[in-house]
């Protein structure tokens, strides 16, 4: 995520792509027991979410 950030500010379907990735990842985090690799991807989804 960290590579795509300064486009996702810009491009909104490259922040679009970039949500539904990091919320697919949470959810496969989570199912498989990864709590920390869960809250990594909740982390990125609240900087997206924060994004203008």
């Amino acid at each position: 995520m960290a590579a795509l950030a300064p486009f996702a500010v810009i491009d909104l379907e490259t922040r679009s792509v970039a949500r539904a990735c990091s919320s697919w990842r949470a959810e496969l985090m989570k199912a498989a027991g990864d709590r920390a690799g869960a809250a990594d991807a909740r982390k990125v989804l609240r900087k997206l979410d924060a994004m203008p």
